[in-house]
């Protein structure tokens, strides 16, 4: 068996608290304690629409441009 997963963000001003990696990890735990094979998620790349015409989903990963500072 599997879990899936939606995407998972938190609210702009709490970004940068480790709570999204904290929602991730407690996620993890749960599919080791009740032995599931796999933990399958999905994410969105961040204000990817306002580059799509200029870059390739690829090229916006890799770049700068979707990093919040």
């Amino acid at each position: 068996m599997s879990r899936y997963g939606a995407d998972i963000s938190t609210h702009p001003k709490f970004r940068h608290e480790g709570i999204g990696s904290m929602l991730y990890g407690a996620r993890k735990e749960l599919v080791l304690r009740i032995g599931l094979r796999r933990m399958i998620s999905g994410g969105r790349l961040f204000n990817y629409q306002d580059y799509a015409d200029k870059m390739s989903a690829s090229e916006y990963a890799d770049s700068d441009q979707w990093r919040i500072t």
